[in-house]
Formats: C-alpha cells, structure tokens, sequence
C-alpha cells in the first residue's frame, strides 16, 4: 500500500515522531527551505509574486 504525503503530512508525521527536538526542527527548516524554493522557482516561472509564509 502506497501513501502520498503532502506537506502538512509531512510536518505532522515529523511533530508526531519519536526524534529528539534537534532533529524535528532540523527536518522542519528543511522541508521549509524546499518549499520556499520550489515556490520561488514556480512563481518566477510563471511571472507571479512569491513572499515567504507560515
């Protein structure tokens, strides 16, 4: 059986997790940083504005 996470998924599979706090917040400003990069890039693509978000 597959299962396709999306980002808030992601971001609950890490909160919920057994990893120390270091290394939750570790993978958070991760998956932060990816994101804010595959939506600067899309976004210049496409010749929209992009800002940061939480």
């Amino acid at each position: 059986m597959t299962k396709i996470l999306n980002i808030n998924d992601l971001c609950d599979a890490i909160v919920a997790s057994t990893l120390d706090d270091d290394t939750q917040r570790a993978l958070k400003d991760a998956l932060e940083t990816s994101v804010a990069h595959v939506a600067k890039v899309l976004a210049d693509h496409y010749g929209i504005i992009s800002e940061h978000a939480e």
